[in-house]
């Protein structure tokens, strides 16, 4: 079989590796991949590796921020572009289905329903504003055989703008990671005791992900806790730079320019978590499925983390994990401060937030679902 994956951007966050793992199994069942990312990237090196053979197309990916007059008619133009560029790729390469990654891939419907391919479309996010979004994203899935969902909570949300019996839950799932033998270099890269308690997140710098409310919470504990330090991981989505300037502000005005340590962008994901005491997933918006919350549960790092979205559906409150409140720092603070004062409560935690992962959300159950999916 021949597949055209479509996907959204080029680099190696959630849905990225999420795409790697989907291609990763066709590859194993002997499919021809051609990959379209819309630009240069990490992602394209992983994919080779692979064997999938990989394009650099803009595909016009829609977001909120195009969602003006003027962005909107760029887009347009792009849909266009792209629309015509993977006809002829279906074509040429005797396209079998076209697998579109993230929501704002809507080209590839459109690709699908010209060419009478058969489409999966991999849904990872829950839009909640502005509706319209929603329902244009809705309207294209008409054209797709079966939405994959990656949690209820995704699926909850696209109910009222897509087909039910379109649609399946998939939960993501990854390896067990296991620790080394040598504990984590990252106290010892930061300068920090053993017996500092480091807390941190990992996530895009988008405005919703929760990094100002992560640092709020921060100067809380630093006011009851002096042995604790902070780490924040992960670079801005194009276009939301600016909020590297508020962070920073952010940071000098809670008095914690000694205590955060900004790491920017990393690779060695599960070394950090593996030096973190506790893994702290702050969005303040839901967010449909973290992979960075099953790293964590994957290297038995204890987690705290906001009450929405798919998290509901990874971790049990008070036993594998807590769960805080959103944009309430005093409230969350004190949450946390239960754990930082019981070592003992918060190792156990971690360990069965492990279990959990083991139990439930491994790489063999997701490529199970995913190949049962590809059989239909």
């Amino acid at each position: 079989m021949n597949v055209l994956m479509l996907h959204c951007t080029a680099d190696l966050y959630g849905s990225s590796r999420i795409l790697l793992n989907v291609v990763e199994i066709m590859r194993k069942k002997g499919y021809q991949i051609i990959a379209v990312l819309p630009e240069e990237g990490p992602l394209k090196m992983e994919l080779e590796k692979l064997g999938a053979e990989v394009r650099i197309i803009n595909l016009g990916i829609l977001r909120r921020k195009y969602f003006t007059t003027w962005g909107l008619i760029g887009r347009i133009f792009l849909w266009k572009m792209a629309f015509f560029k993977l006809t002829v790729l279906v074509i040429s390469k005797k396209i079998n289905l076209i697998y579109s990654n993230t929501s704002g891939v809507i080209v590839g419907a459109a690709v699908a329903a010209i060419t009478r391919k058969k489409h999966f479309w991999h849904i990872h996010e829950i839009i909640e504003k502005p509706r319209i979004l929603a329902k244009i994203i809705g309207w294209f899935t008409r054209a797709t055989d079966k939405v994959i969902l990656v949690s209820e909570a995704v699926k909850t949300a696209w109910l009222p703008y897509i087909d039910a019996t379109r649609m399946v839950v998939i939960h993501n799932g990854i390896d067990h990671v296991e620790r080394s033998a040598n504990g984590s270099t990252l106290k010892k890269e930061l300068g920090l005791s053993e017996e500092t308690i480091l807390i941190g997140m990992i996530g895009r710098v988008l405005y919703w992900k929760g990094q100002l409310y992560f640092l709020e919470i921060a100067g809380i504990l630093h006011q009851n806790f002096p042995n604790v330090n902070f780490v924040l991981v992960g670079d801005a989505f194009p276009g939301y730079e600016y909020l590297y300037q508020e962070i920073a502000n952010k940071i000098t005005s809670l008095n914690l320019t000694e205590l955060v340590h900004d790491l920017g962008y990393r690779t060695d994901t599960a070394n950090i978590l593996s030096g973190l005491d506790l893994f702290v997933s702050p969005s303040t918006m839901p967010d449909p499925f973290p992979t960075v919350i099953l790293e964590a549960m994957a290297c038995g790092t204890p987690i705290a983390a906001t009450k929405h979205g798919g998290v509901l559906e990874m971790i049990e409150d008070n036993q594998s994990g807590i769960f805080l409140p959103i944009n309430e720092a005093e409230k969350a603070a004190q949450l946390i401060a239960v754990l930082l004062e019981n070592t003992e409560k918060r190792i156990k935690m971690g360990k069965e937030a492990q279990i959990l992962q083991q139990n439930r959300f491994t790489k063999a159950l997701f490529e199970k679902d995913i190949s049962r999916l590809l059989a239909d």
